[in-house]
């Protein structure tokens, strides 16, 4: 149940970061709005509102999980740096991923995916990994602090 509880807490920050993180790097990538959304429509992006209530769900479910996980298990905190090495790759993978899949998907083609793109995007999903392990870290402890002033 420990892991279950963290593997829920981490997959589903890990997943609404990977959707707000894309929405970020995009931004920071082509800060032209009107250029960005032009990109993103061409690119295969239509599915990112439906993207946006799922990953909304997946996060609320893991701060839940990330809390119930500390309350049922309020020992002492794994360390970071494994989560971190598998987080971080995951993270940015997924992004490299998502963003080949949307140009296969949409007729714009692998030219539409720029170098500067996938550098902004894979930066900001190991920035999320980091910010998913602390947050993660940091429901774990609310969880055991509301155990201890429950008893």
């Amino acid at each position: 149940m420990r892991s279950g509880l963290r593997g829920i807490a981490v997959a589903g920050l890990g997943a609404a970061g990977l959707v707000g993180g894309h929405a970020l790097g995009y931004a920071l990538a082509v800060p032209d709005p009107h250029h960005r959304a032009a990109l993103a429509e061409a690119s295969g992006h239509a599915y990112m509102p439906s993207a946006a209530w799922v990953a909304a769900v997946a996060g609320l479910a893991a701060l839940v999980a990330g809390v119930a996980w500390g309350y049922l298990h309020p020992g002492r905190a794994p360390r970071r740096g494994p989560a971190l090495a598998l987080l971080v790759p995951a993270q940015a993978g997924a992004f490299v991923l998502l963003e080949v899949f949307e140009r296969l998907a949409s007729t714009a083609g692998m030219g539409t995916l720029s170098p500067r793109l996938l550098a902004v995007g894979v930066a900001v999903q190991a920035l999320v990994a980091v910010l998913v392990v602390l947050l993660v870290g940091g429901l774990r402890r609310a969880g055991a602090m509301g155990r201890q002033s429950c008893g």
